[in-house]
C-alpha cells in the first residue's frame, strides 16, 4: 500500500474476465494435461459460461485424454465419456 502507483490501479478496478487461455491439470492416472480453454457466455443473462478445453493434436494431453476416454469407456461407468475428433480420432 505504499505504492501510489498500485493504489491508483487498486481504485480503478479494472478487472476483466479470462476467455482464453493455457489451462494445466494434473491428473493422477495420466499426469500432466495441458489444455486449450476457451469460456463462452450463455446468451441467457445467467452469469453462467460455457468452459471448453482442449488438446493440441499429438500432444501428450491429446494422448493423456484418449487414454482417460478409454478407462471410462472399458469400465462399464454411466457417466459420460470424452468424445475426441479429428484425425487421430477412433470410434
Amino acid at each position: 500500500m505504499g505504492s501510489e502507483r498500485f493504489r491508483s490501479l487498486w481504485a480503478r478496478a479494472d478487472v476483466h474476465a479470462r476467455t482464453h487461455g493455457r489451462k494445466a491439470y494434473r491428473h493422477p492416472l495420466v499426469g500432466l494435461l495441458e489444455l486449450h480453454q476457451e469460456n463462452f457466455a450463455l446468451p441467457d443473462e445467467s452469469g453462467m459460461e460455457l468452459l471448453v478445453l482442449s488438446a493440441a493434436a499429438g500432444s501428450p494431453a491429446e494422448d493423456g485424454l484418449r487414454l482417460l476416454a478409454g478407462l471410462g469407456a472399458d469400465s462399464g461407468d454411466a457417466h459420460p465419456t470424452v468424445k475426441l475428433s479429428g484425425p487421430r480420432a477412433t470410434q
